[in-house]
């Protein structure tokens, strides 16, 4: 599961209580989500949660889906899939809408970062 804790070790809050493999913690820039990769089915699956453990949602179904990152203005996730039958990497926005590849067809590609300004 995904804990949070304040940084001298303090407060220490768990987020996810699903009975499942969580991993890859991602905050979003504002500090009101963290994206996370999370077991279901036997696949891995994108999730977002507030940092008080509400509200948590699935955004993707389909593949395995993994090391999700948020865009330095946190209106966009990039996270790494298999949907197409090998690692490639996808966008959508915070809310799960509008997945699309965009890592080139072809080639395996993972480990998505975003560049700062």
């Amino acid at each position: 599961n995904i804990y949070t804790m304040s940084i001298n070790g303090d407060n220490v809050q768990r987020v996810t209580f699903e009975d499942k493999y969580n991993t890859s913690p991602s905050w979003s820039p504002a500090g009101d989500l963290i994206a996370y990769s999370g077991l279901v089915k036997g696949k891995n699956q994108i999730f977002t949660v507030k940092p008080d453990a509400t509200n948590a949602r699935q955004l993707t179904d389909s593949g395995n889906n993994e090391e999700p990152d948020f865009s330095p203005d946190g209106r966009f996730i990039t996270f790494t899939s298999d949907r197409d039958g090998y690692k490639a990497i996808y966008i959508m926005t915070t809310g799960g809408e509008n997945q699309r590849r965009v890592s080139p067809h072809g080639y395996r590609a993972f480990g998505p970062e975003w560049l700062s300004n």
